[in-house]
């Protein structure tokens, strides 16, 4: 399961579905209700099964990449829903993007076959973290990047937060 608490100044939001077209796949996703052109998914599943979602992340970013050319998450998802089937393709993605990639963001996402990652993303590089190398099969990532400054923001005491309130579902399973 992917699990996304969207945590925006835009409360205004609609699922679509955008039909597949000019060879790419179809896809349900959430999207800011301004957003008449649907270009930028904050969530979403494909007609192949691949799904992806993100956390902003306040402890990855290693540069000076000025604020109006960040906050691109949306538009990397797009292309994900629209091009990806597999965990693999993504990865593949965020290696031929344009850098600076205009992110700061853990991905998560997930594929048909059941295989499973996040990764840690700024605008130069990433880190992943695949679900079948996780203690008891379950990742959670908040407004943090592992590979990230150390105790820096808050999403670290999110995480941890979160962990306690999953830990006695995660032991019964």
């Amino acid at each position: 399961m992917l699990w996304k608490n969207r945590d925006t100044s835009n409360i205004d939001n609609k699922i679509e579905y955008v039909s597949p077209s000019d060879g790419n796949y179809g896809y349900v996703a959430l999207f800011n209700a301004s957003d008449r052109n649907l270009k930028e998914a904050w969530m979403g599943m494909n007609d192949v099964g691949f799904a992806v979602m993100n956390t902003a992340s306040y402890n990855i970013k290693d540069d000076k990449v000025p604020q109006k050319d960040m906050d691109k998450e949306g538009l990397v998802m797009t292309i994900a829903l629209k091009s990806c089937r597999s965990v693999e393709d993504f990865a593949r993605l965020l290696d031929k993007l344009p850098r600076p990639m205009g992110v700061e963001a853990n991905f998560g996402v997930i594929d048909a076959s059941g295989a499973g990652a996040f990764f840690e993303t700024n605008n130069h590089s990433y880190v992943r973290y695949d679900l079948k190398d996780a203690p008891q099969g379950v990742m959670v990532r908040t407004n943090y990047s592992h590979s990230g400054r150390p105790d820096e923001g808050y999403g670290f005491v999110r995480e941890g937060n979160a962990w306690h309130e999953l830990q006695p579902y995660v032991d019964k399973a």
